[in-house]
């Protein structure tokens, strides 16, 4: 047999129940070793999208997603995946600036959100460099919740490898910026990161970090084990679960952890499950996936707002009569709320208080 771990395909942490509890968020990610693209309606990315249907996934990530995010028709048929699976999504997808003559380009990460949970996004982006991408969703008062799906590549030597490896084509991007040791891509990975992350906490934003780092967190005390001191993230499910086994590896032919969620201390009390699945289980890929619930309140202050079909809205933005309605109906209401009136207090007093209940009501 090829893969030396397939035999000993033993889970660690909670078993993922589905349905899904009530009143729950739940986020996925892995690594697929690619998607084959191989229809207009994505191919195996497709029945991964399929698959979050069925465990009724909320955000879900993939590393090393290996297409060419770039060309157009690499989106549309990532787009037509996700669109034929769920009701409404929103696509953050991360490449670097490389070219492939084909589809196929090593590398790249994605983060999907999914069904309710659309109703909650307010920021989404991704590293230029194609390492990760990431998706905002807000809460009541404020809160923020960052969930980000990366990929650090393996060890390598950029002036050796081939010319569309994930270290060659980021060690291009490093000398095009004219970076010192620009062949060191992996401390270039964890510097920049850091940088996120820092950024991310210094906007008031809790995390969610999965993904394929190769690297064994705690084996070095820089690295990720270091991120995780500075800025206080933590990994569930060794936390609730204890270490594993002797030998538990997260790679089908490997021998260690490399792939982890990384969360918030202040998240750790919203997690009802979380686990490393079996390999091969739902979506096919080399890594076991991992798996995370939390209590949707808890994480976010509120219950998720159950979002209409969108067969069923009534206001359509391609139908002139429901807009015409649309706008008469919002400006009666704002007139019956002495909204104009209030607008020139505003400008005379500018008062934050009375700034965000305009805010409010305008939305």
């Amino acid at each position: 047999m090829r893969y030396k771990n397939i035999n000993t395909n033993e889970v660690l942490g909670d078993t993922m129940e589905c349905p899904k509890p009530d009143n729950t968020t739940r986020a996925y990610q892995n690594n697929p070793n690619g998607f084959q693209l191989v229809n207009p309606h994505g191919g195996t990315f497709y029945l991964a999208n399929q698959a979050f249907k069925t465990m009724e996934v909320d955000v879900a990530g993939f590393s090393e997603t290996n297409v060419d995010t770039t060309k157009p028709t690499v989106q549309q048929k990532l787009h037509s995946a996700v669109k034929h699976t769920t009701d409404r999504y929103r696509l953050q997808c991360a490449s670097s600036k490389a070219t492939a003559m084909l589809e196929y380009k090593p590398g790249g990460t994605a983060t999907i959100v999914r069904n309710n949970a659309v109703g909650r996004v307010i920021a989404k982006d991704s590293d230029s460099i194609g390492r990760w991408s990431y998706v905002t969703l807000g809460g009541k008062d404020g809160k923020k919740v960052t969930f980000v799906s990366a990929y650090q590549p393996c060890k390598g030597k950029p002036k050796k490898d081939g010319s569309m490896t994930v270290i060659t084509q980021q060690y291009a991007q490093f000398l095009e910026e004219k970076r010192h040791n620009p062949e060191n891509v992996r401390r270039h990975f964890i510097r920049d990161f850091k940088r996120f992350v820092k950024n991310c906490k210094s906007r008031g934003e809790e995390l969610v970090i999965q993904g394929d780092f190769n690297e064994n967190i705690g084996i070095n005390s820089d690295g990720l084990a270091q991120l995780c001191r500075q800025q206080d993230l933590m990994d569930p499910i060794h936390y609730m679960h204890g270490h594993p086994q002797d030998h538990f590896s997260t790679y089908l032919d490997g021998k260690e952890i490399i792939d982890y969620i990384l969360i918030s201390k202040s998240l750790l009390p919203s997690v009802q499950a979380c686990g490393y699945m079996p390999f091969l289980e739902r979506i096919h890929g080399d890594h076991r996936a991992t798996f995370i619930d939390f209590n949707t309140t808890m994480l976010f202050g509120a219950q998720d707002t159950r979002l209409a079909p969108l067969a069923k809205r009534q206001l359509r933005s391609g139908n002139p009569m429901s807009i015409n309605t649309y706008f008469e109906t919002k400006h009666q209401y704002l007139e019956d709320h002495n909204f104009f009136d209030k607008m020139v207090q505003l400008k005379t007093n500018g008062s934050k208080a009375l700034a965000e209940k305009l805010d409010k009501q305008l939305i």
